[in-house]
């Protein structure tokens, strides 16, 4: 019988299915059960090699920089943690040099991704406890911190509720 972990495992194309970087970065950072140093689906690291854009970036054809900051944090973390090989740490420098040329301009986006305010902190936490000092550096930076301190309050109710996670304020309830 054919089981999701094998379509998953499979080097061949599937017709019909494009990746995401986002998700193909969180299935790439699976670890092997019996070797919790290994990710459990390596093609999945090869697709995000094949998939970085040219200014060391992983996301969706059009830019924005909120799925940009996402993506690129997701796909570092995997790659920085299971990627052996060569291009996979030449991926990483692209992608942390991205984060560090880019991170500044999350506060000039008219809107931010549904969630962004759970995942930005969920992610620089994740390489934080891995130890990825450097991929996280630039996000940590007073000007992305600022932008919660900016940002505009009220939508549709114009009421804002916020709380503290992580040290980042946000609104889980924003868009409910």
């Amino acid at each position: 019988s054919i089981t999701s972990t094998h379509v998953l495992r499979s080097e061949r194309p599937r017709p019909g299915i494009e990746g995401t970087a986002y998700d193909t970065a969180w299935l790439a950072g699976v670890a092997r059960s019996r070797d919790r140093r290994r990710s459990h689906f390596p093609t999945a690291l090869q697709w995000l090699i094949d998939h970085q854009h040219p200014d060391g970036s992983w996301g969706g054809q059009v830019r924005y920089e909120h799925d940009r900051i996402l993506s690129t944090l997701a796909a570092l973390a995997s790659l920085a943690t299971f990627g052996r090989r060569v291009e996979d740490r030449v991926g990483v420098e692209a992608g942390t040099r991205y984060l560090w040329q880019h991170g500044h301009r999350l506060a000039h986006e008219p809107a931010e991704l549904v969630g962004f305010e759970l995942l930005l902190p969920a992610l620089v936490q994740r390489a934080q406890f891995m130890e990825l000092a450097a991929i996280i550096a630039p996000l940590s930076a007073v000007e992305v911190r600022a932008l919660w301190r900016r940002r505009v309050t009220g939508r549709g109710s114009g009421v804002r509720r916020t709380i503290v996670w992580g040290g980042w304020p946000t609104s889980p309830l924003f868009d409910l």
